[in-house]
């Protein structure tokens, strides 16, 4: 409401949804989602040499790491919950180790989490890395 651009990323490419996904910070998340922060990692300026490369790396089907995935690597229930809600892309591949949500929840060995991934409609369960 003051005009914080929510999408705005640091020089290590992460931004503010990432860091309320990261420290659990379930609120925060609510609120940077109602002011459209983006549930699909594009940190790059247009048209740099990076995102050159993140061109190439989205068309080999690895993005950067989706909210989703930085939710799961960090055993974030109920936050994972609410980025579920969005619609968002469960097989979705990303983040430096080029997994997915099932792979990151699965790491953590948290049952809850890997069977709420397990029950979302179109899910893979045999995608491989």
């Amino acid at each position: 409401e003051k005009g914080a651009d929510v999408t705005q990323y640091n020089k290590d490419e992460t931004g503010p949804l990432y860091h309320a996904i990261k420290n659990g910070h379930v609120e925060i998340v609510e609120i940077l989602l109602t002011h459209e922060a983006s549930l699909v990692h594009v940190p790059f300026p247009l048209f740099s040499p990076s995102y050159l490369l993140l061109i190439i790396f989205v068309a080999k089907g690895y993005a950067g790491s989706t909210p989703l995935i930085v939710a799961c690597e960090n055993a974030q229930f109920e936050i994972a919950d609410i980025i579920l809600s969005k619609k968002v892309d469960v097989n979705q591949v990303g983040g430096e180790k080029k997994c997915t949500p099932l792979h990151a929840a699965a790491k953590t060995g948290r049952l809850p989490l890997i069977a709420m991934l397990l029950l979302q409609p179109g899910v893979n369960e045999t995608l491989q890395r």
